[in-house]
């Protein structure tokens, strides 16, 4: 059994901010965020009986706010698709 995952974007979804008003250097309500989703489907090349279609959804905000509310810097968003990457960086020149 070798169990193989693809994983493909299937949407990406800019949002407006959610208070133009706030403070952009420590709120994420103050800039746009990106909602994406992907699908992923899991197969096992020994037997096509065993095929599985999954969806994942991620938000992704300009800031990186740790649990006590302080802002850390800007998010890595590095390692998103290249599609994704380029929204964000559109986004939040």
């Amino acid at each position: 059994m070798a169990l193989s995952k693809n994983s493909k974007l299937v949407s990406v979804q800019v949002n407006p901010a959610s208070d133009a008003d706030a403070d952009a250097a420590t709120s994420n309500q103050a800039h746009p965020w990106v909602h994406i989703t992907t699908q992923h489907t899991f197969t096992d090349s020994s037997d096509d009986s065993v095929n599985a279609v999954t969806n994942s959804v991620k938000s992704i905000y300009k800031l990186d706010i740790n649990a006590e509310g302080t802002v850390v810097g800007d998010t890595d968003y590095s390692d998103e698709d290249a599609l994704v990457v380029s929204i964000c960086d559109a986004i939040w020149a």
